[in-house]
């Protein structure tokens, strides 16, 4: 799957891009943006589109995500590590048929059951829906 990216974006992927300064196998072979980097699995955003995921805790190579679910959970958690809402406007629109999420209740995200040293709780992106709130 590949998003489509409007030219109006793409300065906005640009900055994003100018504020990485570590070498990253994948940075240096795709010119991708950093979605995530945290725990769990590397996940990138191409200017063409594809979301890459690298599991480098598992000693995997990167490979490009098929799945539209997984996709859209890359985007859904790069706008969230790297504040940048924008990116959400790449997720597809919801079609008629379109169910709303009972997991996630619509808002994209579950509470994981804890909360961090903030008091805050942590939430992961719903897996049944991707981050979309509709299914």
């Amino acid at each position: 799957m590949r998003f489509e990216i409007p030219s109006t974006l793409i300065a906005e992927l640009r900055r994003l891009q100018s504020t990485q300064s570590y070498p990253d196998e994948v940075l240096q072979s795709e010119g991708a943006v950093v979605l995530s980097l945290g725990l769990g699995p590397a996940m990138y955003l191409t200017f063409d589109g594809r979301i890459i995921v690298h599991p480098y805790m598992e000693n995997l190579p990167p490979y490009e995500v098929s799945d539209s679910k997984d996709a859209c959970c890359a985007i859904v958690v790069g706008a969230k590590n790297r504040k940048a809402s924008w990116l959400l406007s790449l997720l597809p629109s919801r079609p008629r048929s379109g169910l709303d999420c009972a997991q996630c209740e619509t808002n994209g995200w579950m509470n994981f059951g804890i909360k961090n040293v903030d008091g805050e709780p942590i939430k992961i992106v719903c897996v049944d829906c991707g981050g979309t709130g509709w299914l």
